[in-house]
C-alpha cells in the first residue's frame, strides 16, 4: 500500500504530464499597427488648416486588439494571437487623422478623443459599417463621413465611401498592409472634398 508522500509525489507527476500534454509553451503574440502615409505626401493646397477628426462609430464586433478576419458571408474569425497593439477603432482614427495631416501638409490637426489647442476650422466625423477581410482575398471598407464647419458644427458634405483592397498573400502582414491601403483611399476622398471646400 503506497504512503500518503508517495500518493502525493504519484499526482503532481500526473499533473505534470497532463499539462505537458496540452502542448506546452502557448503561441507568442504578434501585434500590428496601421501604417500611415509619410509626411508631406502631396502639395499643400491648404497649409495650415486646422481639422479636428472624430469621434467615429465602429461595429462592435471589430471594436477589439484581436484581429478579426472573414471566413465566410455570415462567419468571422477573432485572432488571440495576432493583434492589434491599439483597439481598432482608436488605431483607425489615428491613422485617418495621421493621413489628412499628411496630405494636407497641416500639423494642426486634432485626434478624438484630444481636445483641440487651436481654433478648429473643419471638423470630420465617421461612421465605419464594415472594415474587415480575408486572408486569401480583399480588406472591405465602408464608411460614411461627414464634414463639418468647426465652429458652428454644420455639415458640409455627407459622402458614403467603399473601397476594396487585394490581399498580396496569406499572412497578416499582407492582410495588415491592405487595412492600411484602405484607410489611405478613405484619407484621400475626404482630403479631396476638403480642397474642394472654401475654409470657413
Amino acid at each position: 500500500m503506497m504512503s500518503q508522500r508517495e500518493l502525493l509525489l504519484a499526482a503532481l507527476v500526473l499533473i505534470a504530464l497532463s499539462l505537458g500534454g496540452c502542448g506546452g509553451r502557448s503561441p507568442d503574440v504578434t501585434f500590428y499597427t496601421l501604417s500611415t502615409l509619410p509626411p508631406g505626401s502631396s502639395p499643400a493646397a491648404a497649409p495650415g488648416i486646422a481639422l479636428a477628426v472624430g469621434p467615429t462609430e465602429f461595429p462592435r464586433t471589430l471594436s477589439r486588439t484581436q484581429i478579426v478576419t472573414r471566413s465566410g458571408p455570415n462567419q468571422l474569425e477573432i485572432d488571440e494571437y495576432h493583434r492589434w497593439a491599439e483597439p481598432l477603432h482608436h488605431g483607425f482614427l489615428r491613422a485617418v487623422g495621421e493621413n489628412l495631416g499628411s496630405l494636407l501638409q497641416t500639423e494642426r490637426v486634432a485626434i478624438y478623443p484630444a481636445d483641440a489647442l487651436f481654433p478648429v476650422e473643419l471638423r470630420v466625423i465617421l461612421d465605419v459599417q464594415r472594415f474587415d477581410g480575408s486572408r486569401d482575398g480583399t480588406v472591405t471598407l465602408q464608411a460614411r463621413w461627414t464634414l463639418l464647419t468647426g465652429s458652428t458644427n454644420e455639415a458640409i458634405a455627407v459622402e458614403q465611401f467603399s473601397t476594396e483592397k487585394p490581399v498580396s498573400d496569406e499572412s497578416y502582414d499582407a492582410l495588415v498592409r491592405a487595412h492600411s491601403a484602405a484607410v489611405e483611399d478613405l484619407s484621400q476622398a475626404i482630403v479631396a472634398r476638403i480642397r474642394a471646400t472654401p475654409t470657413p
